[in-house]
């Protein structure tokens, strides 16, 4: 190789090399760190183009279950903030291998997720988020409590689906936590 080819080349890896650090870095900010679920905002981008598709489709069907682990505050302060991290990502991998591939889950925050069920009525995700919930118990020795919720025709946001979910999880909690909602 000659000085030009070479230094081509250079440019030519030196470009390649960023291209792959940008991929990475994008992979990053649509997936959670820590459980590999994805990240609330690409999730967020994710479920307004599925209501978008429920506008146009008639009576296309969109199930949204949300999840919190029982007691976890309890379970972090009582074993340290590395175990709960061990926990979240135990209960995630259960999520993440129990989900049909339409399916998608993200980490709403803490130690909740969102689970987003498309063309899923209302029967079936009760169903799915009645097996999760055995499935989690089961694998982690933990327990959940889900809230399931349904899109509505008449909701313009994306948020007034989950603020739905987030109601009937906050009835879960209340009723006795590990079990399901909506």
């Amino acid at each position: 190789f000659d000085n030009k080819e070479i230094a081509f080349l250079s440019i030519l890896f030196n470009f390649a090399s960023t291209l792959i650090g940008n991929i990475h870095l994008y992979e990053w900010a649509i997936r959670d760190a820590l459980t590999d679920c994805y990240g609330i905002s690409f999730f967020n981008r994710t479920m307004d183009e599925i209501i978008r598709d429920c506008e146009r489709v008639p009576n296309m069907t969109f199930c949204l279950c949300m999840l919190d682990i029982d007691n976890f505050k309890k379970y972090n302060d009582t074993h340290g903030h590395s175990a709960g991290d061990k926990m979240l990502v135990k209960v995630a991998r259960v999520l993440l291998d129990d989900i049909r591939d339409a399916d998608a889950i993200a980490r709403y925050g803490g130690e909740e997720f969102l689970i987003m069920l498309p063309e899923s009525t209302l029967e079936k995700a009760l169903f799915t988020a009645e097996r999760i919930r055995q499935k989690v118990a089961q694998d982690t020795g933990t327990t959940i409590s889900l809230g399931v919720a349904t899109y509505d025709q008449d909701m313009t946001k994306n948020e007034q689906l989950i603020n739905k979910a987030d109601e009937a999880l906050y009835r879960a909690k209340t009723n006795g936590k590990n079990r399901v909602e909506h």
